[in-house]
């Protein structure tokens, strides 16, 4: 909760396209979250997703700092 209350906090500081590659970030926490606390590990496949989803996030954050316009 206190993860979700501090990321709609963070919208209302600055402009979305500058916090939404932190909001993926509830993916990993997830998974470790899974791991550590269930003993769920991912499979590859999982970890996979993961990294196409975090690359994908990354990379259109990046693009939009180099291209403020749209």
């Amino acid at each position: 909760m206190g993860g979700q209350l501090s990321i709609t906090a963070a919208y209302t500081a600055a402009p979305a396209k500058e916090i939404s590659v932190f909001d993926y970030s509830q993916i990993l926490f997830a998974a470790l979250l899974g791991i550590f606390f269930l003993g769920q590990y991912p499979d590859l496949l999982s970890l996979l997703g993961y990294a196409v989803i975090i690359w994908a996030a990354v990379w259109k954050w990046k693009y939009g700092r180099r291209h403020p316009e749209g």
